[in-house]
């Protein structure tokens, strides 16, 4: 039987016998990979109990609406996959429907540094293009805001906004500040702004998308009207509800680069998704009227499923399937009290205290980790507090999702 320890030296070998949060918990010890989830509630739950057992874990998400609906994902979700994808460390962590988005093959980037010499109005011409918003008073990420000779951004992923002053051409200082008091605080000696979009919004990509329209009209009928109006948004600069769908017309595009090793948990489940995803994308883009189409081939924007880059992955179940390394991890849904007595509960807790094992019993606030110790206390058990040593029972506060019982 394998240890949880010994999962980071068992890339590319299957692993079975991973129930419910044994999972996270066990991936929890990997510096760097990719975990491929069924779908986007099971890649949400994975992220949340990674970070709770102090991972480094980056969430690619989907998009939250169907394709071809013409409304664009919240801004949110985009900016986390930005996000997730510059990230040089860590685990990234998404849902099987998320790897068949097409993204720009080459991520747009600036890095500032202190000394360095940089035109302020090409600057902002660059957030802009970016998707970041000009504001009077930066208060949230993707916003800039410039008076005088200071430039205020926030930019996506950071914990806080920075303030960068000018001499002439060159940046003097850069130094983070609280948003709310306006307060200077950490000098930084250079700081990297990604991209707050997928997209870049300027002359040079709205001529890069007339020039796929007039190509893609030599293949279907386009209704003018709607080619006109795309165009004429694009050149504004008017990131219009639905724009996503045009990434292939305003840049290179290509699929998901995945950090190695990849791992794929329960397959089967994935593979379903991917070719229900697959369906939808046809389905829905067949189903509407000529006029009503995007002004995209479909599969410019979206990966096919059988392109999806699986192979060379390693599969990770619950189930122990033939040749796979079992981490024999149980099920605990039987430890479930609801209006039972908790006795029997009490008795198993302090039984694997005794065999040497930490137990750890996490409640979401501190009200329920009170209400938990008033209902275990009359039994004898008194835990302490925090993740537990082994040996011990104890009551930590934080957020480990469920995802199925286990324990290891």
């Amino acid at each position: 039987m394998a240890w949880l320890a010994d999962l980071p030296r068992l890339a590319g070998r299957p692993l079975g016998g991973l129930v419910g949060g044994a999972g996270p918990f066990a991936f929890a010890r990997v510096p760097r990979g990719t975990l491929v989830l069924p779908t986007r509630e099971d890649a949400d739950r994975w992220f949340r109990a990674l970070r709770y057992f102090g991972a480094s874990a980056h969430l690619y998400p989907a998009d939250d609406g169907r394709p071809w609906d013409g409304v664009s994902p919240a801004a949110e979700i985009v900016r986390s996959r930005i996000v997730a994808r510059a990230a040089t460390s860590g685990l990234l962590v998404l849902p099987a429907k998320a790897l068949l988005l097409r993204v720009p093959a080459v991520p747009a980037e600036r890095t500032l540094r202190a000394g360095d010499e940089h035109d302020r109005r090409a600057l902002t011409t660059w957030l802009t293009a970016h998707g970041y918003l000009a504001s009077q008073h930066v208060e949230e990420p993707a916003c800039w805001g410039a008076r005088g000779g200071i430039l205020d951004l926030w930019p996506i992923g950071a914990t806080a906004p920075v303030r960068l002053e000018w001499f002439d051409d060159e940046i003097a200082s850069i130094r983070t500040f609280d948003p709310r008091t306006q307060k200077g605080g950490t000098r930084l000696a250079e700081i990297r702004v990604l991209a707050a979009r997928e997209a870049t919004l300027d002359p040079a990509a709205a001529e890069r998308a007339a020039a796929y329209l007039h190509t893609l009209g030599a293949e279907r009928p386009l209704p003018p009207s709607e080619r006109k109006r795309i165009l004429q948004d694009l050149r504004n600069g008017v990131w219009f509800p639905g724009a996503e769908d045009y990434l292939p017309a305003l840049g290179e595009v290509a699929p998901l680069r995945l950090p190695a090793p990849v791992w794929v948990v329960e397959p089967d489940a994935v593979r379903a998704e991917l070719l229900r995803y697959d369906e939808q994308i046809r389905g829905r883009f067949e189903a509407l009227a000529e006029e009503d189409r995007p002004l995209v081939r479909p599969f410019d924007r979206y990966l096919p499923a059988a392109e999806a880059p699986l192979e060379g992955t390693t599969p990770v179940s619950a189930l122990v399937r033939d040749g796979a390394e079992d981490f024999g991890t149980r099920s605990t849904t039987g430890l479930k009290v609801g209006t039972g007595d908790l006795g029997p509960v009490v008795r198993q807790l302090v039984s694997w205290a005794r065999e040497g094992r930490p137990v750890t019993l996490v409640a979401e606030t501190t009200a329920r980790a009170e209400r938990l110790r008033a209902l275990l206390e009359p039994h004898g058990l008194h835990p302490g507090t925090g993740k537990a040593a082994r040996g011990e029972v104890a009551v930590d506060i934080g957020d480990l999702p469920e995802i199925g019982r286990a324990h290891v």
